[in-house]
């Protein structure tokens, strides 16, 4: 048997790109990607909130805040799925650079 777990995540990266490219851009081509490594998990993402910092310089910071569903089979610890799920942002657009990419938080808003 397995249950739905409603999960926001908050995560941060810094983002290098060219002066003559508006992050707005980047950030509406980039893909992502959440996976998890456990075995009996499943990770779908629903929606994904970016908030940036100053967007007309060619180094600036991005605030994430993303909403996940985790499909995860009875006994499985949501708290160890989430410490090991993979990641990765990617900007797709040529001459920008995501780094740091870290999670921030988490916090579980339902179970069913």
């Amino acid at each position: 048997m397995s249950r739905k777990v409603y999960v926001t995540v908050r995560l941060h990266f810094d983002v290098n790109k060219p002066k003559n490219v508006k992050l707005d851009d980047v950030l509406g081509d980039m893909e992502w990607e959440f996976v998890s490594t456990t075995e009996g998990a499943d990770i779908e993402v629903g929606d994904l909130n970016c908030e940036e910092s100053d967007s007309d310089v060619s180094d600036c910071h991005v605030h994430v805040e993303v909403y996940l569903i985790i499909n995860v089979d009875e006994g499985i610890d949501i708290e160890e799925v989430l410490k090991e799920m993979d990641y990765g942002f990617d900007p797709n657009t040529e001459g920008v650079i995501f780094e740091k990419e870290e999670i921030i938080d988490w916090e579980i808003t339902d179970s069913k």
